[in-house]
C-alpha cells in the first residue's frame, strides 16, 4: 500500500522517493488531519498547509510540540487532501468540530487547531467537508 493510500491523498501528489508532495496547482491548497497522542489524550489536527505538503506541516508541528514537551508523541498523518479553498474548507471543519476543542497544557505552533473526540467524529467532519 502507498503513503498516498494510507493517508488519503491521491498519487499525483506524492513522490514516491522522497514521500513529499508536489507543490499544488495555483488557487488549491491542502487540509490536512493529524493525530497525536498528547497529555495521555487522543486529539486531531485540522489544518490548511501553505507549503509544498502538509508532510511539511506536519513536521512543523512536531518540532514544535518537541520543543515545548521534549517528548516527540506518538503521530499520524489521517487525511491529506487537496483543496481549491483550504481557508474555507478549514474553518467549516473546526465549526463542525468547534465543541470538541482541545487546549494542551503547554502551548505551540498550532495548538488551537486541535480536536478531542471520537476518529470516527473527526473524520465525518472532515469527510463532510472534502469528500
Amino acid at each position: 500500500m502507498s503513503i498516498a493510500n494510507l493517508i488519503g491523498t491521491s498519487e499525483e501528489y506524492v513522490d514516491r522517493a522522497s514521500g513529499r508532495a508536489d507543490k499544488p496547482p495555483k488557487n488549491q491548497g491542502r487540509v490536512y488531519c493529524m493525530k497525536f497522542k498528547l497529555d495521555g489524550d487522543v486529539v486531531y489536527k485540522i489544518g490548511k498547509a501553505s507549503g509544498k505538503s502538509s508532510i511539511d506541516r506536519f513536521m512543523q508541528v512536531l518540532r514544535s510540540i518537541y520543543l515545548s514537551y521534549q517528548v516527540v508523541p506518538m503521530s499520524r498523518l489521517k487525511r491529506d487532501r487537496k483543496s481549491k479553498d483550504p481557508y474555507g474548507d478549514e474553518k467549516a471543519i473546526h465549526n463542525l468540530l468547534k465543541i470538541y476543542g482541545y487546549e494542551p497544557a503547554e502551548r505551540f505552533d498550532g495548538c488551537t487547531e486541535f480536536f478531542k473526540a471520537e476518529e470516527d467524529v473527526i473524520l465525518d467532519a472532515y469527510h463532510q467537508v472534502i469528500p
